[in-house]
């Protein structure tokens, strides 16, 4: 079934039966995964220090390219969570989506950094001579928030330079999952106030680590104003981190996504639950949709994808199946599924239409009412 007319199938069964109107299906351009893929290293001096940062990324070249598609081809660059560090299997679910959808995709592995760049970034970078602010403590420099943009930058330029004949530098996209959401973010043109100098002086840096060569962004748990530096006005002003995102950008997140458990647990889905060490939730994760700049009218280019349900976790939004138990359990397999199709659906569609401009994907995107995912319970906002 080529792609029009399975569109135009499903829009028949939307208005039949009565014109009971149901959620629509989006297909994506249909590739195979590479077996093996290219696994590579990055190396590259961290600003503002002598260091060199080495990396690893995986690379899937989506295999079996419709008629017509040719390389090089648009890229995905999927950032993982963490302020830890991780490897190139995270996100591996993320990265095997985008390849179906015939984009070639590119897990990065944020390794913790090596002690000498820890400590020239905090002395050269943040003037601090005290190491024990720097780390993963509350209130000091989390090394990972730093260090994600330019990790994001130096797999661009790699690819650039390496990967020529794959792909096609003018339609790369950054994706994330949580601190890598918020990496993305930062590549976007958000701001981040970064405490600098004497930890017990009120100096805080506001950082923008932007770079221009991404056309779109995928934040997934994005974290939002209050956390490592985000902010919501400024200095009790109307300034806010997202105020410069100009670029296209999708949001997911869920009523469950708040990194903590639900306490009293609750059984019914709400925009608003309590959670003992967060306060009411969904927490800030859903206000970076607010926060972004509306496109112009008719060109929309903000989306969020927000499911009202308590079971959808924060692991949900990096397609983990952790979440999902057979038989029970917090989440069960068919809710998991139906609420990782509607992500997987309109992510593709947010693609297509940002990066090929595909007008079926325009369309998919416009139609509010009909967007996948478990029924009764998906919000989806455009501006």
């Amino acid at each position: 079934m080529n792609r029009f007319f399975g569109v135009f199938l499903s829009f028949l069964i939307s208005v039949g039966a009565g014109g009971m109107a149901r959620a629509q299906t989006y297909t994506s351009l249909s590739c195979g995964l590479p077996s093996p893929g290219i696994t590579d290293t990055v190396p590259y001096t961290v600003p503002g220090t002598t260091r060199m940062r080495q990396l690893d990324i995986a690379i899937a070249e989506p295999t079996g390219l419709p008629a017509g598609v040719t390389l090089p081809l648009p890229a995905v660059i999927w950032s993982h969570g963490g302020a830890t560090g991780g490897g190139i299997g995270n996100l591996a679910d993320w990265r095997a989506a985008t390849t179906e959808a015939c984009y070639v995709s590119v897990t990065i592995g944020h390794t913790w950094p090596r002690k000498k760049v820890s400590k020239e970034v905090c002395e050269d970078v943040f003037e601090l001579a005290d190491p024990s602010f720097c780390g993963t403590q509350a209130g000091s420099v989390k090394m990972l928030s730093y260090l994600r943009p330019h990790d994001i930058a130096a797999v661009i330029t790699h690819l650039e330079n390496a990967y020529p004949g794959l792909v096609d530098p003018t339609k790369i996209v950054v994706g994330g999952h949580s601190g890598g959401a918020g990496g993305a973010m930062m590549v976007a043109g958000a701001t981040r106030a970064f405490r600098s100098g004497d930890m017990n002086q009120d100096f805080i840096e506001v950082m923008d680590l932007s770079d221009t060569r991404p056309i779109a962004f995928i934040a997934l748990s994005p974290q939002g104003p209050g956390v490592d530096g985000f902010f919501e006005g400024w200095k009790q002003g109307g300034e806010t981190s997202w105020d410069a995102v100009d670029r296209p950008v999708y949001v997911g997140t869920g009523a469950g996504d708040n990194g903590c458990d639900q306490n009293p647990r609750s059984t019914s889905s709400s925009t608003i639950h309590f959670c003992s060490n967060l306060g009411p939730v969904p927490s800030n994760r859903k206000a970076v949709f607010d926060f972004l700049p509306a496109g112009a009218p008719g060109s929309e280019n903000k989306y969020r994808y927000f499911i009202d349900d308590w079971r959808a976790a924060h692991t949900i939004f990096k397609l983990s199946n952790n979440t999902c138990v057979s038989g029970g359990g917090q989440t069960q397999d068919a809710q998991c599924a139906l609420m990782f199709d509607g992500l997987k659906q309109t992510v593709s569609a947010f693609l297509d239409w940002h990066v090929r401009s595909d007008p079926l994907a325009e369309a998919f995107l416009a139609d509010t009412p009909n967007i996948p995912g478990p029924p009764g319970l998906v919000s989806w906002d455009r501006k």
